[in-house]
Formats: structure tokens, C-alpha cells, sequence
């Protein structure tokens, strides 16, 4: 269906002015523009970075219209990250939107993206930063 989806169906009875019967006659409602589901990638400008220095975020949106579409980052310490264990690094919106998380800490930290439009949601690769601990001004 060339990833159209059906919004609405309704079925009608019209009378038939041959024979005073009733034909159904069914009516489609369907919206107009691509309905392709979004896809997402997310890269971190680094792999590894030292405590109180950034990291931006960058997140490549396919498939999602530039207006309606936003993005959200989130963050979890350690290796690994699903989108409900994550912490929220707030919304973006845009063709290329983008990020910056201010390291803090030691160890890794793995971020992920999801992009919501109303062609649906789907959630980025992760990218996974290790944050040096920063060396004391003497």
C-alpha cells in the first residue's frame, strides 16, 4: 500500500431511484502525504570526553516532516540504555536537531533518541560516551 494506512472507513446506504431498494456504498477517508514511518540515527561528537566539557548530540531524522516532528534525547549512566530506564535531555525540533550534554562524573554514559511525528515514533541507535575524570587545577 506504499505505506498509506487507512484512517476511516464508512459505510453508507444510499436509495436506489431503479428499484426503492438500498445500496451500500462504502467511503474512505484517507489523509493525504506520506505516511512512512520515521527512522533515526543518533551520533555523539566523541567517544570519550573529560568531566565539565561537552558533548553534542546530533540525531539524522528520515521520513519525518519538519514541522510536527520532534525529538527527544535522554541519557543513562553505564553501558547501556533503553528508552524508559533513560533521563530526559529535553525536546528538539528541526531537520538536524541537535544537543549538548555537559559531562559529569567517571564512566560511561549512553544516550539515546526517539523522533515523534504523526507518522509514528521510532528510537535511535545508542551512542556511548566514556567521561575521564577532569584533573585538578593546581
Amino acid at each position: 500500500d506504499g505505506g498509506r494506512r487507512k484512517i476511516a472507513q464508512a459505510l453508507i446506504q444510499i436509495p436506489s431511484s431503479t428499484q426503492g431498494n438500498w445500496v451500500d456504498e462504502g467511503i474512505w477517508i484517507q489523509r493525504l502525504g506520506d505516511l512512512t514511518a520515521p527512522t533515526i540515527s543518533l551520533a555523539a561528537s566523541t567517544a570519550s570526553v573529560k568531566a565539565r566539557k561537552s558533548v553534542t548530540l546530533t540525531a539524522a531524522v528520515a521520513n519525518a516532516p519538519v514541522s510536527g516532528a520532534s525529538v527527544e534525547f535522554r541519557v543513562c549512566r553505564g553501558s547501556s540504555c533503553t528508552w524508559s530506564a533513560g533521563q530526559s535531555l529535553g525536546f528538539v525540533a528541526g531537520a538536524t536537531p541537535s544537543t549538548a550534554w555537559k559531562a559529569s562524573g567517571k564512566g560511561s554514559v549512553t544516550f539515546l533518541a526517539q523522533v515523534t511525528s504523526e507518522s509514528g515514533t521510532a528510537t535511535s541507535n545508542t551512542a556511548t560516551v566514556n567521561v575521564k575524570k577532569a584533573k585538578k587545577k593546581r
